[in-house]
């Protein structure tokens, strides 16, 4: 059976929860967090085996040795998708979601190992 290959961006989005997002300078408690993959690869991996289940589905990247390369690893096999990330002695690409109550959000993102993925 023929397959997709998915190949770029892998990275793992630490969502914390916030009850508003501060000025400059202040303090604001983190009420809450989570994780979750992003970026182009785990996204369309996961959607693509979700639309078409019985389709063989490979995500290739660049991850950290590394708890957030592990857990990229063990989500995206936990749904089906084939694993080729190869891992290298930068840390796993993340990014820092803010979340505020009400959905808006604001990103603080690290490249890592990302910045070594090419040809």
């Amino acid at each position: 059976m023929a397959g997709i290959v998915v190949a770029g961006t892998v990275l793992v989005d630490h969502i914390n929860l916030i009850r508003r997002y501060p000025i400059q300078g202040e303090l604001v408690k983190i009420e809450g967090s989570k994780k979750a993959v992003g970026g182009c690869v785990p996204n369309v991996a996961i959607d693509l085996k979700t639309l078409l289940p019985s389709l063989e589905v490979t995500a290739i990247g660049r991850i950290g040795k590394d708890d957030d390369g592990a857990f990229l690893i063990q989500e995206l096999s936990r749904r089906g998708v084939k694993c080729e990330l190869n891992a290298c002695d930068l840390p796993t690409g993340f990014t820092e979601v803010m979340s505020v109550q009400g959905g808006e959000r604001t990103f603080f993102t690290c490249n890592g190992a990302n910045g070594d993925f090419g040809v």
